[in-house]
């Protein structure tokens, strides 16, 4: 899984003639490695792929990848994600196979719930209209995401 998101970026860097680089955060001790860190100081985009997004935020919270992360971001960076990759960049992922209410998200966007493939959802997920929960919080938006479709916006937009 992890190559089929590698090759997928290297499609869209070559189509963009731009440079990839991958940096193979796979797991906790990844995400502590100051040579990783250091490898994303710099960009110009900050690609965060699919696959689980609770394990991604359990793998890069409070870690120096994702310090690092957070500073190219606010040094100008674009921070992208997709699928879990999105999910995760919001304030909560929402659980949709259990009754708990989930976990917090990276945050970076603030008080957003971002669900992506949403005109599909009820195909893969039958349940997720009524097992969805996400925290009671008046600030807190829901936001679905068709799938080949995008969400573009600036830090206060």
């Amino acid at each position: 899984m992890v190559q089929h998101w590698n090759e997928l970026g290297a499609v869209q860097a070559e189509r963009l003639g731009v440079e990839q680089v991958i940096v193979p955060v796979a797991d906790r001790q990844n995400a502590v490695r100051d040579d990783f860190a250091n490898d994303i100081a710099g960009a110009g985009l900050i690609y965060l792929s699919g696959g689980e997004p609770d394990y991604l935020c359990e793998t890069l919270t409070d870690t120096k990848v994702w310090r690092s992360i957070i500073s190219t971001w606010r040094g100008g960076a674009a921070p992208a994600g997709c699928s879990a990759g999105a999910m995760a960049i919001g304030s909560w992922v929402p659980s949709f196979d259990d009754p708990s209410p989930g976990m917090p998200g990276l945050g970076p966007v603030e008080h957003v719930v971002l669900l992506p493939h949403f005109n599909r959802l009820s195909t893969f997920r039958p349940e997720f209209e009524t097992r969805l929960s996400i925290p009671q919080e008046r600030s807190m938006s829901v936001i679905g995401v068709d799938q080949l479709t995008a969400i573009v916006g600036g830090p206060t937009e």
